[in-house]
């Protein structure tokens, strides 16, 4: 079984952010979008690839998995996944 890492990540606080960039920069570990309906995803990835993806508050814009690149460094990926319904 293969040991990976879970971030928690919010908006109401920085370190999970800080932790995350520091952990990719570090291990070069692809990293999976997971979330709920309307948590900001999009949002995230924009940070972490440097993309100008639209963003929407009509919940299941994301209909499939899209790969992009963590910023400038083509060997991490980050995957973007619909959202999850409870």
């Amino acid at each position: 079984m293969k040991k990976i890492k879970i971030f928690f990540i919010s908006c109401n606080s920085r370190d999970g952010m800080k932790k995350l960039k520091k952990n990719l920069e570090r291990n070069g570990n692809n990293i999976q979008l997971i979330g709920f309906l309307n948590t900001g995803k999009p949002t995230l990835l924009n940070i972490l690839s440097k993309l100008r993806k639209s963003t929407s508050k009509i919940p299941g814009t994301t209909v499939k998995v899209t790969e992009h690149n963590y910023g400038s460094n083509s060997k991490i990926k980050v995957y973007d996944m619909p959202g999850l319904y409870s």
